[in-house]
């Protein structure tokens, strides 16, 4: 599969892992044979002092998963590093129809930008739709992978993120976004 392909896909078997130690806690991903299908972040309220580095890692696969594991933590790599990297294979398992109608929307907003909840609902054709976009970022398995990130408040304001403010913050920062509001909701 070429780079940034996702599949759907509901399997029995347990999924292959891999973790990073980082200076702001431990990572955790997940992947099928297909792609990764799950993305743990340490719960990060306020961005550390400190930069994000990684200390070490290991991955329990062995063959092709391992190659998408060592992806994703490349990926992730790149990321903390501020820079553009070429999205792995993603496997969105469990999400409903809607959810992964909103999850590809995601995966298209381009780096560095945001868009409000309504914004995104509006990509999709659903503009009344923006508190069910909201639940499905919410509900993200994979997130940096799928940038929940780039969606904030219709005030400007950040708004919440599934692993701490912390992560949103970082990640708008890496993408070398500055435009939000200073305002905290």
């Amino acid at each position: 599969m070429a780079p940034g392909v996702f599949v759907m896909h509901r399997g029995g078997r347990q999924p292959s892992r891999a973790d990073m130690v980082t200076s702001w806690g431990r990572i955790e991903l997940e992947c099928s044979p297909r792609g990764l299908t799950r993305c743990r972040l340490p719960y990060c309220l306020r961005p550390p002092s400190r930069s994000l580095v990684i200390a070490t890692f290991s991955v329990s696969a062995k063959g092709p998963e391992a190659g998408l594991l060592r992806a994703g933590i490349d990926y992730l790599a790149e990321v903390f590093r501020g820079k553009e990297a070429d999205l792995p294979n993603l496997d969105l398992q469990g999400g409903t129809e809607f959810q992964q109608r909103v999850w590809r929307e995601l995966m298209r907003l381009p780096r560095g930008s945001v868009f409000t909840y309504r914004e995104l609902a509006e990509r999709i054709g659903l503009p009344s739709a923006a508190r069910a976009v909201g639940a499905a970022c919410r509900a993200n398995p994979i997130p940096i992978f799928i940038p929940c990130h780039r969606v904030i408040l219709r005030c400007g304001g950040l708004g919440g993120y599934r692993s701490g403010r912390g992560w949103k913050e970082f990640l708008l920062k890496m993408e070398e976004f500055s435009g939000l509001s200073r305002r905290r909701d």
